[in-house]
């Protein structure tokens, strides 16, 4: 009996043995995968991978040899460096040559780490965009970076994102920032800097003294810093006094502003004509502070509006739709109150699609989360069918089911449809596989559909045989959840996914060369909890190509998703597979990964316009 017990104990040891050893080789060769990306790739992300010394101290190598780094954006946050670790990071950066864009966001920044990182700002030549996002900041290192900004001559730091960092009460600190004449910032967020509603006046007069005096700000973001009606005023007052152009506003989720602090917006907009992109989401406006804005519109010069999360109702919406003569991107999201019950869904729906119909101007308009059903999507369907200027369309949460996706398929077959764009995710009613193979075979034009958490992954059948018969299709978002029948991603299910992928990547290598950015991106979810997924993002062209796999990914889908991604391997300068509760990501045109936020309109930010849209 011992000698059975002595077996087992020896045949446990050596399996544990193995498994070590086979899990230290994993990580070796990820590291020196990371490595090779960082010598290689022009954008990298480490983001959430909780990074040990012995990563970074590679990272920090790799970026600090200017002779052979190729990174043009590295991303490395919420990944606790500690001192050691930031500091490697920032030392690095005084060295390198090629770094434009890097993201330092949650890492916990230290008093060392702000010193060495000011060092590092003083020397270094290339660094446009700096996110030191929700570091905890205090007001001296702000103050630390500020002054090693000020020594440093020919700054190329355009872009600094501060948000959620509370600075002690001290918002006079960005009066600082703004008035400095060496520091010429094109690009400032100070979103959630203000802890308490009382101070938010404070910050706002602290503004108004700082964009009437700055003269390189283009862009500003301010969401959620308690803003009252009054300390709209004082902004207002500062943007009509500034001698300088202000193209992009962005102080949405401040619900105190409402109809009395938009008035001063709208005042602005008849009397300023540079502002082109306003952010006003969750703001506190109703349907009168909406035909406030919309008398002032046709003096504006406005791309952009977003409204989202503002109960302006159909007629404060159809009023905004029918007043503008330049926006072409518009968001209505969530603008219907859940209590008002005096009109019905397809009222509602009636009124903004009739206003949408007589605008020839909007391109882009999101409409999500307000429950239109299928009444409503039966007016947006009537619309598509002789509406020639929309573009993209957002319907997403909005409770449509399989007769809704009919009705939406049937207008994409005509002709006349210059739809390209359309999103349904998180209809979780759409269960008719016959309707989603006809929308998305026999769709005249539609080149991208996002279909998340909506569809099972016994869809997928119809999936691939609608666009092995479509050629124009180019992008698809599909997410899987394991709430929903038959997800579970098999060794049946697994060589549908590969098909699908290589007739999307296929259409985007026929006729025209895709747009700037233009993205495919599948993701599968739910293989044992909710947190158990793998993505994979390509564009089809060797020189824009990222392959994105993340988290606590298990050994079925490591075996499964290598022969998926084995389409994209030819089109990679390298590749890295991200390893247990690891997140990785490598692009090769040094764009962003799928899902980080980016202001639209970039080019608004820089000194001239590009040739083309693509992220700097």
């Amino acid at each position: 009996m011992s000698g059975k017990t002595s077996t087992s104990v020896s045949a446990s040891a050596t399996t544990a043995t193995s498994t070590s050893q086979a899990q230290q080789q994993q990580q070796t060769k990820l590291k020196l995968q990371l490595e090779d990306a960082l010598l290689t790739a022009k954008s990298v992300s480490f983001a959430k991978m909780s990074l040990d010394f012995s990563a970074i101290a590679r990272i920090a190598a790799a970026i600090g040899n200017p002779k052979k780094c190729r990174v043009v954006k590295l991303d490395l946050r919420d990944n606790n460096l500690g001192d050691a670790g930031g500091c490697l990071i920032a030392s690095s950066l005084a060295s390198n040559r090629s770094i434009r864009s890097l993201s330092l966001r949650g890492i916990f920044i230290t008093a060392a780490t702000a010193s060495a990182l000011a060092v590092a700002l003083t020397l270094n030549d290339t660094l446009c965009h700096l996110d030191l996002r929700s570091n905890r900041l205090t007001a001296n290192v702000v103050e630390s970076i500020i002054t090693a900004l000020n020594k440093k001559e020919g700054l190329h730091l355009h872009n600094l994102d501060l948000g959620d960092n509370r600075f002690e009460r001290r918002p006079e600190i960005i009066s600082r920032l703004l008035n400095d004449p060496n520091i010429t910032l094109r690009t400032l967020n100070i979103s959630a800097i203000i802890p308490v509603a009382s101070e938010s006046d404070t910050l706002a007069i602290a503004l108004e003294s700082a964009l009437i005096k700055n003269s390189s700000l283009t862009s500003l973001i301010a969401r959620g810093n308690y803003f009252t009606s009054t300390g709209i005023s004082h902004i207002a007052n500062a943007l009509a006094r500034r001698a300088y152009p202000l193209f992009l506003l962005d102080i949405a989720y401040n619900p105190l502003i409402g109809n009395a602090g938009l008035e001063y917006i709208a005042t602005l907009l008849r009397n300023q004509s540079s502002l082109v992109c306003l952010y006003l989401e969750n703001c506190g406006i109703t349907e009168r502070g909406a035909l406030t804005l919309a008398n002032e519109l046709i003096h504006s010069s406005l791309l952009l509006l977003d409204l989202g999360l503002n109960d302006i109702g159909a007629e404060g919406a159809a009023s905004l739709i029918r007043a503008t003569s330049t926006i072409c991107d518009l968001n209505l999201s969530a603008i219907f109150s859940t209590g008002d019950a005096s009109t019905t869904v397809g009222k509602k729906s009636d009124i903004i699609c009739t206003a949408l119909s007589e605008n020839k101007l909007i391109v882009n308009f999101k409409f999500a989360k307000n429950n239109i059903g299928q009444q409503g999507v039966l007016k947006f369907s009537t619309l598509l069918r002789n509406n020639n200027t929309l573009q993209s369309l957002s319907l997403e949460s909005n409770r449509i089911n399989g007769i809704g996706l009919q009705f939406l398929g049937d207008s994409l077959q005509t002709s006349s449809s210059s739809l390209k764009h359309l999103n349904l995710s998180f209809n979780r009613d759409i269960c008719d596989q016959f309707a989603l193979y006809e929308l998305i075979e026999f769709s005249r034009g539609l080149q991208s559909l996002s279909i998340e958490e909506t569809v099972s992954y016994a869809a997928l059948p119809h999936i691939l045989m609608a666009v092995e018969g479509n050629n124009i299709i180019k992008k698809l978002n599909i997410t899987f959840s394991s709430s929903s029948p038959g997800s579970q991603l098999s060794d049946v299910t697994a060589p549908i996914v590969q098909k699908i992928l290589d007739k999307l990547r296929n259409n985007r290598m026929e006729g025209q060369v895709a747009e700037p950015g233009e993205h495919m991106l599948y993701k599968a979810i739910g293989l044992t909890s909710m947190h158990h997924h793998f993505a994979v993002l390509g564009s089809g062209f060797s020189h824009d190509c990222c392959v994105y796999v993340a988290g606590r990914t298990c050994k079925t889908v490591y075996r499964l998703c290598s022969s998926i991604l084995l389409c994209f391997m030819r089109d990679l300068e390298a590749f890295v597979w991200g390893t247990e509760q690891t997140q990785v990501s490598v692009t090769t045109s040094g764009q962003e990964p799928m899902g980080t936020p980016s202001v639209p309109l970039e080019w608004l930010t820089s000194p001239s316009p590009p040739a083309t849209t693509s992220s700097s």
